[in-house]
């Protein structure tokens, strides 16, 4: 705990949020989950993942946090893994966070993850799983444990964003296969998941995402207001878990409140009880 207060200190205090990527790898070596993950954070690397039919090329774009986006072409859009060898029994749960990227859904009610062993496609080697009807970013369970035919040495993963035949734009954030038990999503990672989403829910990627103090009941005036001593808890937050995912969250909150200045010039200092402004166009928020 020491040290990550030491961390946190450094990345508010020392005028460069880069500090954290540098320091806190120790810690995201030793919270990182054991699991096979894709998290599509470097600009143009898909990390082997490509576009199958009905999709468009897969990009990495260059914002704030990755995503992996395409466009959907037809009526059975699917993107594939790089090739795998996963043993069913040690990977056994499927988590994915994603969006169509104008901040709805994709109109479908359905997608589907599919599995090979042998290098071809199966209906009976598939699970579907509902998106919702109004959330802009949704992380999904599917429990592929279920399925009598997750068995053996996986070789490839087939995404399906939609199986209704809708037309639209899907955004990737990350894909994750779990090891071990998973009996859903516990408070503290619905927590993160609340944080998460209150950074992602703007349609721009590039915008500032500062963590709203105040939400509704509150009056509307209120909802706009980002205090700082909130942002420097939520870094804590971040940092304490410490996935690379986290600890880049950290570095673009840290990165705000470092570029959010007086009119003097000065930085607005941590913990101050004030709210942060900044420029419509972004300022110097995205060095």
């Amino acid at each position: 705990m020491k040290y990550r207060r030491l961390i946190l200190a450094l990345v508010l205090f020392s005028g460069s949020a880069r500090i954290a990527s540098v320091m806190a790898q120790s810690i995201a070596l030793r919270t990182s989950p054991l699991s096979t993950r894709w998290d599509f954070n470097r600009p143009g690397d898909t990390e082997g993942w490509f576009a199958g039919s009905d999709l468009g090329p897969l990009d990495v774009d260059g914002g704030l946090l990755g995503t992996l986006k395409s466009t959907i072409l037809g009526g059975d859009p699917f993107l594939v893994s790089p090739p795998l060898q996963l043993d069913a029994q040690r990977s056994q749960h499927l988590l994915i966070r994603f969006r169509a990227s104008d901040g709805r859904r994709v109109a479908g009610t359905t997608a589907a993850i599919y599995w090979t062993t042998d290098g071809t496609w199966s209906s009976d080697r598939s699970l579907s799983f509902p998106l919702p009807a109004t959330t802009p970013w949704w992380t999904h369970h599917v429990d592929l444990s279920q399925h009598p035919n997750w068995r053996g040495t996986i070789t490839q993963l087939r995404l399906d964003p939609t199986e209704d035949g809708a037309r639209g734009e899907v955004e990737i954030d990350w894909i994750e296969l779990r090891a071990g038990s998973f009996a859903g999503f516990s408070p503290l990672e619905k927590a993160y998941q609340h944080l998460e989403n209150q950074m992602d829910q703007y349609a721009a990627r590039t915008t500032p995402r500062f963590i709203e103090s105040y939400m509704s009941p509150h009056p509307p005036s209120t909802w706009d207001q980002a205090f700082t001593y909130d942002q420097a808890t939520v870094i804590h937050a971040f940092l304490a878990r410490g996935t690379p995912h986290d600890l880049k969250r950290a570095e673009i909150l840290a990165g705000f409140l470092l570029d959010a200045q007086r009119g003097d010039g000065s930085v607005i200092q941590a913990y101050q009880a004030s709210s942060v402004g900044v420029p419509a166009d972004g300022g110097g928020c995205f060095r």
